[in-house]
This record gives structure tokens, C-alpha cells and sequence, in this order.
């Protein structure tokens, strides 16, 4: 049963990925390939949240949705929307997206090393 039970939760994870992946795309025309960055730093939110304040990851959810959509917001603000101002191409934008990520990814590397002291 519990394999089910983690199959089922995984496969809702993709899902929603991939919903907010092509709802972006629609919207803006470009892939944004920062969003499984973003998700993850909600995923990890929760998983400090538990580890500091022993908060369950279920009760921490809203706060994860905050975090990363304020991530979004400060993506878009301080790297996309100068960039369109500047009448960047699409092919512009989606490689400032991938920069993001990496640097995303950078910092998400450099916490779980600090989240991993905590334990």
C-alpha cells in the first residue's frame, strides 16, 4: 500500500509540474526552466519547517506555495521584465530562464549542505 500511496503522491507532483510548465508557456510564450527549481525550494521549505519546528510538511504547505511564488515574482521582476522591456527575444528570455536555474540549483546545493549540519 505504500508503494501505491507514494506512486499516487509522485505522479501528482509531475502533474502539477507539468501544469504550471505549459499554463507559463501559454501566458508567456516562454519556458520558464527555473520552475522545478522553484518547487524545490517549496519542497525544502517544508522539509526545514519540519526539521527546525518539527511543523508537519502537510501543515506547511501554504507557506511553501507563498515562498516559491514570491520566487517567481522576484524572477520575473528583477530578471524576465527588463529583458522584455528591452524587446529581448524568446530564445533571450528562455536562456535567462536556464541561468536562473542554475543559479537556482547553486543555491539549493549550498543548503542542503547546511540543512544536512542541522540533522
Amino acid at each position: 500500500m505504500a508503494i501505491l500511496e507514494g506512486a499516487v503522491v509522485y505522479s501528482n507532483l509531475l502533474v502539477l509540474l507539468g501544469i504550471g510548465l505549459t499554463i507559463t508557456y501559454i501566458t508567456t510564450g516562454v519556458p520558464n526552466f527555473a520552475q522545478g527549481s522553484m518547487a524545490v525550494f517549496g519542497s525544502y521549505l517544508s522539509l526545514t519547517l519540519w526539521l527546525v519546528l518539527g511543523l508537519h510538511p502537510y501543515y506547511s504547505l501554504p507557506f511553501s506555495f507563498i515562498f516559491g511564488g514570491a520566487i517567481g515574482v522576484g524572477i520575473y521582476s528583477l530578471v524576465l521584465r527588463p529583458l522584455i522591456k528591452r524587446e529581448a527575444m524568446e530564445i533571450t528570455l528562455m536562456i535567462a530562464t536556464l541561468a536562473v536555474d542554475m543559479i537556482l540549483i547553486g543555491i539549493l546545493g549550498a543548503y542542503s549542505e547546511t540543512l544536512r549540519s542541522l540533522t
